[in-house]
């Protein structure tokens, strides 16, 4: 169950933490109070998409957190135990983080995870109905996951679903399979000339750049050699050449060190200046008899370089590129030769995979089936409660047909899946999304829902105005189904009515309130007179007529005797 909810900076909402008790607990307060401010941080926790404009005004950041108890449910801890996200002390916390700046964040107990893992692990945790989610009653697609969820065939369903992409995969296999031969083999053909191609220039990835730096130095060779020459001259020609100068200057400070000990730092620099420059003489010398002038080398480079340049032109810009290009290609020509060797065995597995995609989907119309019988006396049981006992309910497990007539099956199986109804006795059944009025729907949402909640172990529901166009006695049936519902698991409901209100369990009444220029949205339990006050004004409109306070005392007189609403000195009456 929801154990607490922490709130802030989010819309109109301060700060709130709201700690939550089992049984049924409803949201009430005047039109613009905060009530859809409540259903949306709850709706953040069930892995809705937040926006900026959620975040307070001012603010840079809006949080929203729920602490739950962890219902005993192994698919719900090995998904845990998947993401290495430990349970606490039997509670985990769902947290959301609004951002202006930056990205937003999704948090399970410390670990960051994504809103798609919210949205999952919501699942095991609270179902929540918005004000306008009963539309999806009137989408198939909606009603085959309803009852494969109430038939614990969602696993079956994934399975099958798999089978016919892998189906689908193998047949696109076999569609390249059977192109024309001959453009397979055009294709190898030019597969491999390219590998041979490029497999006899023997290429290294940066043999280019070597060629040219070497050819740079052989178009240049024989003013290098002059270069080269000349250096060693000036730096060792006995006339002119430095090396002696600075060997007489080395010999001369020397002397000086000798009869002069604080000169000694100079003449060491002298003389390692010399052997330096001596040093750099020889390799002067040496680096002038390495260059030659050798055509015979410069035309094979260019040839080399010729040849390297139209790989490159033919098969990427660079010869990295090239030898990838040739991995791809080596790749694809396996791929082909593959390709032609496994036909047959690619047409075994379609076999294979027709018949396991047509046993399964067999297997799992028989079970749809079976399943929609037991549903269907749930939901009409349910909706007895909620005042539709004389309204028909089936639903419709049909076989999934082409325009043509022809039997289809698809990833979900060979079944059309659809909800029916009859709103009065002797009225054929008809699909529910063509004769529902919208109270209607909403009763029947609300007895799909508590029916699967049972199946699935959800612990806890949410509805948000699920009691949009219903009043009177229907919206006292409602309250009184909400409440046996509650007997077994926690239920919020966000109402409107007085008699959904005077029947909770707990009663959090939200507020909107102004200080100092800026407005905020307050929720807090009531009991007692606060209570009667409230219930009043939704009777009424006003929470200060007397007719409308007796009314509601009467009410929660008759639903809550136990309970004290009115003071010593009151004598039973406003």
């Amino acid at each position: 169950m929801l154990e607490e909810l922490s709130i802030e900076n989010f819309a109109l909402i301060e700060r709130l933490h709201l700690p939550f008790r089992s049984g049924f607990t409803v949201f009430t307060g005047e039109t613009g109070a905060g009530k859809s401010i409540l259903a949306g941080a709850l709706g953040l926790l069930a892995g809705a998409r937040g926006s900026l404009d959620q975040v307070r005004s001012g603010a840079e950041e809006a949080h929203v957190s729920g602490v739950f108890s962890v219902p005993n449910n192994p698919g719900l801890r090995q998904w845990l135990d998947d993401r290495g996200i430990a349970i606490e002390d039997g509670s985990l916390i769902i947290r959301r983080v609004l951002r202006q700046q930056g990205k937003n964040g999704a948090y399970i107990q410390n670990t960051p995870v994504t809103i798609k893992d919210i949205s999952e692990i919501s699942e095991f945790l609270f179902d929540m109905h918005g004000q306008h989610e009963h539309q999806a009653l009137f989408d198939t697609r909606f009603h085959r996951r309803y009852l494969d969820a109430y038939s614990g065939l969602l696993d079956l369903g994934e399975k099958l679903k798999n089978t016919f992409l892998t189906l689908n995969s193998a047949k696109k296999k076999l569609e390249t399979l059977s192109q024309n031969q001959a453009d397979r083999d055009r294709e190898r053909q030019l597969l491999q000339f390219a590998i041979d191609e490029i497999d006899a220039a023997q290429i290294s990835p940066h043999e280019d750049r070597e060629l040219e730096q070497e050819k740079a130095v052989l178009d240049s060779a024989e003013e290098l050699m002059q270069l080269s020459q000349l250096s060693y001259e000036l730096l060792h020609g006995e006339e002119g050449g430095i090396l002696p100068f600075m060997y007489r200057l080395k010999d001369t400070l020397g002397q000086i060190d000798r009869l002069d000990s604080s000169q000694r730092e100079l003449s060491e620099r002298v003389t390692n200046t010399y052997y330096e420059l001596e040093d750099i003489s020889d390799q002067v010398l040496h680096y002038k008899d390495r260059v030659s002038i050798d055509p015979e080398r410069l035309e094979l480079i260019n040839e080399r370089l010729d040849v390297l340049y139209k790989l490159k032109k033919k098969y990427g810009g660079t010869l990295s590129h090239v030898l990838s290009y040739r991995q791809e290609a080596e790749e694809k020509l396996t791929q082909l030769l593959e390709v032609s060797g496994n036909r047959e065995q690619i047409q075994v597995q379609i076999q294979q995979l027709e018949s396991d995609v047509l046993n399964q989907a067999v297997q799992l119309t028989k079970l749809r089936r079976m399943g929609a019988q037991k549903m269907e006396k749930q939901v009409a049981t349910a909706l007895e409660g909620l005042r539709m006992g004389k309204t028909g309910f089936a639903i419709q497990v049909t076989q999934r047909k082409s325009e043509s007539g022809t039997p289809l099956c698809g990833p979900y199986g060979a079944d059309e899946i659809e909800f029916l109804l009859s709103p009065n006795p002797g009225e054929p059944l008809k699909p529910l999304r063509s004769i529902a009025s919208g109270g209607e729907i909403s009763r029947v949402m609300l007895a799909v829902k508590s029916v699967l909640s049972e199946v699935e172990g959800i612990d806890t529901l949410v509805f948000d105005e699920i009691d949009t166009g219903i009043g009177g006695e229907v919206g006292l049936a409602l309250g009184t189904y909400m409440h046996k519902t509650a007997e077994k698991r926690q239920l919020f409901s966000i109402t409107h009515l007085a008699s959904i209100a005077v029947q909770a369990d707990n009663h959090i009444m939200i507020q909107k309130k102004e200080d100092g220029g800026r407005t905020f949205t307050h929720a807090s339990y009531i009991e007692g007179n606060q209570r009667v006050t409230e219930i009043a004004r939704m009777l009424s409109g006003t929470s200060n007529q007397k007719t409308s306070l007796n009314h509601a005392l009467e009410l929660l007189v008759q639903f809550h005797p136990e309970q004290k609403y009115l003071s010593q000195d009151t004598q039973g009456s406003f």
